[in-house]
């Protein structure tokens, strides 16, 4: 029996598509994050869909122009200790897309969700934005 998770599985994948062969960065990465979101809701590891999303913004500053980004945290209780050692670290964005910094080594468990659920970013260097 198929459920409203799967229907939207589905669409989210065909759009994904559609994105992929258009090279649209922006918009992978948003498809990426939504079905992340919907593993999550399923109490499933969704690190390796964060993780693509992931990818997708760092293309999008490599064609911006953008040479290094830096990890930002929640700053909080939750974060993990491999994403507290992440703070503040800067690195390559063309270096990195292969291999992100975060979220694949994030350990977090978030309350009530059960699974690994990071909720580091990577941002621009701060000197490239003035």
């Amino acid at each position: 029996m198929s459920t409203v998770n799967d229907k939207r599985w589905g669409e989210l994948n065909a759009q994904l598509l559609v994105a992929m062969k258009a090279g649209d960065f922006a918009a992978m990465g948003s498809l990426y994050g939504e079905l992340a979101r919907i593993m999550r809701k399923e109490r499933k590891d969704a690190r390796h869909l964060i993780e693509e999303s992931m990818r997708c913004s760092l293309q999008l500053m490599k064609a911006a122009g953008i040479v290094w980004a830096r990890v930002l945290t929640s700053r909080d209780e939750l974060v993990c200790p491999s994403c507290k050692a992440l703070e503040g670290v800067e690195f390559k964005v063309a270096d990195s897309i292969e291999r992100p910094p975060i979220p694949m080594l994030c350990t977090a468990n978030i309350p009530k969700v059960g699974n690994p659920w990071c909720r580091c970013t990577i941002v621009a260097r701060r000197e490239l934005l003035i």
